[in-house]
């Protein structure tokens, strides 16, 4: 999902560049970026004027795991309610992942794909609804997805091995399914 063009022209503060350092150094401790990429994208960070040069220092680095909610990312784009109805949509790219993100399916098909998504917060509450629909979960590697959701002749999936880090996010999964189901799945 491209960033509008009003949001990548607004101009970024202090603590934006400061979160993105962070990350930057976070990545680097990670094994993601050499000292080489580090030093280069960190000077390109703290001289950055808008929220384009300083969301393409960071976007190959999904899933970032910035502790507290920067500026910047409260600007992104994506972060409202993903509803289908007797319809499919998707949500994928670059966008931020609120603290509870509302989820609901009626007769319909939802693919969430977080593995560029940025995250803000430890733990993300999905508050799915599912009426003779599904909900499918693309988790980065690492990401744990917890189901505290109600299921009526319907199911929660989860397909591949889903290897929880400790320091990665956490989707706790909350609502209900009525004949349908909810799947969550790492990348392939």
């Amino acid at each position: 999902m491209p960033v509008p063009e009003s949001v990548s022209a607004m101009r970024v503060s202090d603590a934006d560049r400061g979160a993105v350092v962070d990350l930057l150094t976070r990545a680097h401790a990670e094994g993601r970026l050499d000292l080489t990429e580090h030093s280069d994208r960190t000077s390109r960070a703290l001289a950055a004027k808008t929220v384009a040069d300083l969301g393409s220092l960071i976007e190959d680095l999904a899933p970032a795991r910035i502790r507290g909610a920067s500026s910047l990312a409260a600007r992104a784009p994506g972060t409202g309610p993903v509803r289908a109805t007797m319809s499919s949509t998707r949500r994928e790219g670059v966008w931020t992942v609120p603290r509870t993100l509302h989820v609901s399916a009626f007769m319909g098909e939802v693919r969430i794909d977080m593995t560029r998504a940025v995250f803000t917060v430890p733990v993300v509450e999905l508050d799915a609804s599912v009426i003779m629909g599904e909900v499918k979960l693309i988790v980065p590697e690492g990401v744990n997805v917890i189901d505290e959701s109600t299921h009526i002749m319907s199911e929660f999936k989860v397909k591949g091995s889903l290897r929880p880090a400790p320091d990665a996010p956490t989707i706790v999964v909350r609502g209900s399914s009525v004949m349908g189901g909810i799947t969550a799945k790492a990348p392939r």
